[in-house]
């Protein structure tokens, strides 16, 4: 979640949800979630208010770091409760998140699989072999195999291409929370 300071300034000194939405840069689940929660002030009606003033206080706010894990709110469709992952604030520099990824895959061998890339990013084998068939991913095919130097695998993971994923692995959220977490100097 990131809130840019002159799309905000451009709208009106009250907003709807729609317009939270995108300032902040977050899902129509997660702005409902934030609003009825109450985390972001706002004035029910026919739909909501929210001043603008509240957003840029709560994204400055430190109780908004407190909340990284997966919020559980009502059940969906299929049964299932919906989960809000919320993101840092801002992007952890590449520097921080390579030394998180190569602490992390330090236990791994040097030339990884596609199940063993899943097993360590947390997505599915077949999305791994969507990044590897698309170009994403570099790879060496062997034996009619995809096998990748643990090297190549931690460049995609730390590119701007895999961050900005919308539908992210909880292991991808963890991780750029760990490395937002771990670049802030207090």
């Amino acid at each position: 979640m990131r809130v840019d300071i002159a799309e905000l300034n451009a709208c009106p000194p009250l907003l709807n949800q729609k317009q939270l939405r995108r300032v902040c840069h977050i899902s129509p689940r997660t702005a409902h979630y934030l609003l009825q929660s109450g985390a972001i002030p706002n004035e029910r009606g026919s739909q909501y208010r929210i001043r603008r003033e509240a957003v840029l206080a709560f994204m400055q706010s430190p109780e908004k770091l407190l909340v990284p894990a997966p919020v559980r709110t009502s059940v969906g469709k299929w049964g299932k409760p919906h989960t809000v992952r919320l993101l840092p604030p801002e992007a952890a520099p590449e520097s921080t998140l390579r030394a998180y990824y190569v602490r992390t895959f330090a236990d791994l061998p040097d030339v990884l699989t596609v199940p063993q890339i899943s097993a360590a990013t947390g997505y599915n084998v077949r999305t791994v072999g969507q990044w590897l068939r698309r170009g994403r991913m570099r790879y060496i095919m062997l034996d009619r195999a995809y096998h990748v130097p643990k090297r190549w695998a931690i460049d995609y993971l730390c590119s701007d291409q895999h961050n900005s994923t919308h539908r992210k692995s909880p292991q991808h959220v963890a991780a750029l929370w760990a490395a937002y977490e771990g670049g802030v100097t207090a």
